[in-house]
């Protein structure tokens, strides 16, 4: 049996995008002349260190480490709060920035402590989001939530509506990864409202990307495409080839599934070639589903290695959720080759990833490719008990392919045992 492809859409919850310019190389020049006239171990070198740490911390981790480094000795030496948590956050958060999130969580929750001290809103706020981001991006979706949320609920306080609109986004984004696409939904909508208010036009782009997304996991193609074309429009209208780029990659995968796949290979390429200097996730995503549109042409050889270019680049970022994808992915090609023992494996370590990080969505895939491998090799009990596993996660979070593709291999497997 053959079961519908599983497209990673594009994981676009948190993009940094490392620019420097003429006018950013200026502030950090007068920085740097600022900082080496005033060698005082003081409260204002400690805030000259920080501010050339921020200007740093896109593109330069070894500078930010060092700035950050003297001037959290220093906020430390002299009590300076203010400067230290500051320090801190910082670190965190360039750790994040360049996919050290693990390293970079111990300084988010020095910051916290600092800045609850201190009774610093928006310090709190702002570590709360970095944290947030941490669990995101490896995988624990309900505690990323809840960060998130405490995040969220003093920017409402302080009537922020910029970050209120960024924190709805992110916090639908990660019901997206749980495949809770009607919770999401409510999220983004939510999301639109507020922007009504701070006219983000920019960031509006991958609110309707996102709703896009939703309606492509469901399998409401043509909604989903309306909310894809009315995201380029505005995308173009910004001239903004970041929100092109996240769009374009993830209109791929409803063109894939209306098998125009010629359309949907231009959009992936259009994608990389937007993200190849600047976001190593997109990328995967990316070469990850042009492997499928391949697999979907039935050239086994090319899928496996554009989706295993996309699993070396997840692993290389410690990308979890997209690791675990890939390896079902790959599975679902040599199970349609009939090699199941092959296929068997991938299907196994993605389940041990997804179990590990508590994607269901992952689970689901996982627990449908095992199920099929048992019912081809006629032991339908183990067949049946991945089947229902599979079943329970596509009912609950209404995933309609998969829905289908369990209801099928079921009426399969029943079919079999009584025979």
């Amino acid at each position: 049996m053959n079961f519908t492809n599983k497209y990673i859409l594009a994981l676009f919850g948190f993009l940094f995008f490392a620019v420097i310019g003429h006018a950013q190389s200026t502030v950090i020049d007068s920085l740097e002349n600022e900082l080496s006239s005033h060698p005082m171990r003081d409260s204002t070198r400690v805030n000259l260190l920080n501010e050339l740490a921020n200007s740093y911390h896109d593109n330069n981790l070894d500078k930010t480490l060092e700035l950050t480094k003297e001037s959290g000795v220093i906020a430390d030496s002299i009590g300076f709060k203010k400067g230290n948590a500051k320090s801190q956050y910082l670190k965190g958060m360039s750790l994040a920035i360049h996919s050290n999130y693990e390293q970079g969580l111990p300084d988010y929750y020095k910051a916290i402590d600092l800045y609850k001290s201190m009774n610093s809103k928006n310090g709190l706020a702002e570590c709360y989001k970095g944290v947030g981001r941490y669990y995101y991006k490896n995988g624990g979706q309900t505690k990323a939530i809840a960060y998130y949320e405490k995040s969220l609920r003093i920017y409402e306080n302080l009537n922020n509506s910029d970050k209120i609109f960024t924190l709805l986004m992110n916090i639908g984004w990660s019901y997206i990864l749980m495949g809770d696409y009607d919770v999401a939904l409510t999220f983004y909508e939510k999301a639109l409202i507020v922007n009504e208010k701070a006219k983000n036009y920019e960031m509006l782009t991958y609110c309707l990307t996102d709703m896009g997304i939703i309606y492509t996991h469901k399998g409401n193609y043509l909604l989903a495409l309306e909310y894809f074309n009315e995201a380029l429009i505005i995308g173009e209208k910004n001239k903004d080839t970041g929100a092109i780029g996240n769009t374009l990659g993830n209109m791929g995968p409803v063109y894939s599934q209306l098998q125009n796949y010629d359309k949907a290979i231009e959009c992936y390429e259009k994608s990389i070639e937007v993200f190849k200097d600047s976001n190593k996730e997109a990328v995967a995503s990316n070469l990850n589903n042009i492997g499928l549109v391949h697999k979907s042409k039935k050239d086994f050889g090319q899928a496996q290695k554009f989706i295993e270019d996309g699993l070396k680049i997840y692993r290389e970022i410690n990308n979890k959720p997209g690791e675990s994808f890939s390896l079902n992915n790959i599975g679902d090609i040599h199970l349609e080759q009939k090699k199941y023992e092959t296929a068997y494996q991938f299907y196994e370590n993605a389940k041990k990833i997804n179990l590990e990080v508590g994607s269901q969505l992952g689970l689901c895939h996982s627990y449908l490719g095992l199920a099929t491998i048992y019912i081809n090799q006629r032991q339908y009990d183990k067949a049946l008990n991945n089947a229902i596993k599979s079943q329970q996660i596509s009912d609950k979070l209404e995933l309609i392919d998969y829905q289908r593709d369990v209801s099928k291999l079921l009426v399969d497997i029943y079919k079999s045992k009584s025979q």
